[in-house]
């Protein structure tokens, strides 16, 4: 069985805060601002909700519920990728997350259609959840509009191993 999940970008308007999107304006929790979780170079790059992306398969290995966050470091060279996840529903819309870091980087918010089938789906997509060995690709930028990840650089996927995101130690993950 395929399990391949294609994310098609949509420039259409998010229907409210807690859904899957691609840059613009994150909703997280509260606490992680109390945590001070965030690195001064962090961009927000994606939030997945998992209640819909798990309606397309994702080898079982995900939560059914809860989001997955996407965020890029600027300001580390060796591994920016910080993937977070969160099991309830978050609380906290920042509208200028993005603006405190001079980076290039999509301020235009997307939202997010999700597939199993690239067939109609034209425009800038990602796929994710693709099995590879022991590892899973979280997210495959290979036929993503080039501008808007330009800052991926030459590395176009993000990997991870069952094991590590079974246990949810999405730190782990690498841009490869």
């Amino acid at each position: 069985m395929d399990n391949k999940v294609i994310i098609k970008l949509s420039k259409d308007a998010c229907k409210n805060e807690a859904v899957s999107r691609f840059f613009g304006t994150p909703t997280v929790p509260g606490e992680w601002f109390d945590d001070e979780i965030f690195g001064e170079g962090e961009v927000f790059v994606c939030q997945i909700a998992l209640a819909d992306y798990t309606d397309f398969g994702g080898y079982g290995l995900f939560p059914t519920d809860g989001y997955i966050y996407f965020f890029f470091d600027t300001e580390d060279t060796e591994n920016p990728l910080r993937i977070r996840f969160f099991g309830d529903t978050p609380d906290t819309v920042v509208e200028d997350f993005n603006d405190s870091v001079d980076f290039d980087i999509s301020h235009k918010e997307y939202s997010v259609i999700f597939s199993d089938d690239t067939a109609n789906l034209p425009g800038a997509f990602v796929s994710s959840a693709e099995l590879s060995g022991d590892d899973i690709i979280l997210f495959d930028f290979t036929n993503a509009d080039k501008e808007l990840f330009r800052f991926l650089g030459d590395k176009k996927k993000i990997k991870i191993t069952k094991d590590a995101l079974k246990s949810l130690e999405l730190y782990k993950a690498e841009l490869i």
